[in-house]
């Protein structure tokens, strides 16, 4: 997922089609900040070991247990999301980032 600032929030996704070659290429970091600046999208990164798919998006609770197998996090506050989906919007809100673009 890709998350361009502007006055609505905009999620822009690659296809499989495009996906594969800049997953397979070992300059996919150098193609996808290339692909972000010719579509004008900021390009943020967190720390290597930021919790995202740890963390609650709606009340911001650690779950410590978490396994890679659970593909649905579900929070003591009642907020059930896609596992993938929670970490995106975690990445999204995070306040420490750099800007690659």
């Amino acid at each position: 997922f890709f998350f361009n600032d502007t006055a609505t929030t905009e999620i822009y996704t690659l296809s499989l089609h495009d996906a594969l070659p800049i997953y397979t290429s070992p300059f996919r970091h150098v193609i996808v900040q290339f692909k972000c600046v010719e579509n004008g999208i900021e390009l943020r990164q967190v720390e290597r070991w930021y919790a995202s798919s740890k963390l609650c998006s709606c009340c911001g609770q650690k779950k410590h247990d978490l396994k890679l197998r659970n593909r649905v996090y579900e929070c003591s506050c009642g907020y059930v999301a896609d596992r993938d989906i929670n970490a995106s919007i975690n990445l999204w809100q995070s306040k420490e980032y750099t800007i690659l673009t």
